[in-house]
């Protein structure tokens, strides 16, 4: 049995990885801002709502968690192989 060792196109849409990371990078932005402004004037911060929402509703909490994990798994274990 003879293997094909060409190896996969890796070709990355360059365009969508840009729009990618400029809309993570804004909302990271706008998290770290929300928690520096949250510690200044002793408020509660996006961290602390999220902690009194998964407390609150847990078992919707670990759906999400097991999805999030179920495709983070997807992308990085995916087993594509070509023709």
């Amino acid at each position: 049995m003879a293997l094909d060792t060409q190896l996969a196109d890796a070709s990355v849409n360059f365009g969508l990885f840009k729009a990618a990371a400029v809309v993570f990078g804004l909302v990271l932005t706008l998290l770290v801002a929300n928690a520096i402004m949250a510690g200044r004037r002793i408020d509660t911060s996006i961290g602390h709502w999220a902690q009194a929402w998964a407390r609150r509703y847990p078992s919707f909490a670990l759906a999400i968690s097991f999805f999030f994990g179920a495709l983070i798994g997807h992308f990085f274990w995916d087993t594509w192989s070509p023709g």
